[in-house]
């Protein structure tokens, strides 16, 4: 009967030892109007600043980190457009309930945005292919039948006349008004 009291007395000293070691911080993170924000990393930073853990929060900012050792931790709060905070925390309990954390965004204001384009060459809509002459730079002083001869699929043969992709009696228009100019105007 002593060795069996003896022994569940072991067992139990055991396991509130074994429970002693598996300490659970939780807390919340939320932005500067107290709305949450999901997935910021959470990082527990030992004495040598090295990674002891790592989580991140949830959908409603809550995280939960497992199983850790009591001593003295820094944790990294961390999200993108926010300022990162760094909280000395200090580990003894069972469970630690971190106080709700406010993060900040960091404002960034551009001087000035500047939007450069250039059309293609060659636009193809739904009736009808566009040659945009002044996208290429050696169309720089060609007439039109010129800009045509470099045009992709635009035939043009000895007497003038133009075949698109294989097809003839090809409408040519300059500034959306038809040409009726013959091939050796």
């Amino acid at each position: 009967m002593i060795k069996n009291s003896a022994f569940l007395l072991g067992i139990l000293l055991l396991t509130a030892q074994g429970l002693l070691g598996q300490i659970k911080l939780s807390g919340q993170v939320i932005d500067e109007h107290r709305q949450p924000l999901s997935a910021v990393t959470l990082s527990l930073l030992g004495k040598d600043s090295a990674t002891v853990k790592t989580t991140l929060t949830d959908s409603t900012g809550r995280f939960i980190i497992q199983q850790v050792s009591n001593g003295n931790y820094l944790l990294l709060v961390n999200a993108t457009g926010y300022k990162k905070q760094y909280l000395p925390l200090l580990v003894n309990s069972v469970s630690v309930i971190i106080p709700v954390i406010h993060l900040q965004a960091t404002a960034a204001e551009l001087a000035s945005v500047t939007v450069n384009s250039t059309k293609p060459f060659v636009e193809q809509k739904i009736d009808r292919t566009i040659v945009n002459v002044d996208a290429l730079l050696s169309n720089a002083g060609s007439n039109a039948l010129e800009v045509l001869e470099k045009t992709p699929g635009v035939m043009v043969d000895e007497n003038g006349g133009i075949t698109l992709k294989g097809k003839t009696g090809v409408l040519v228009l300059i500034d959306d008004k038809p040409t009726y100019l013959s091939a050796a105007d």
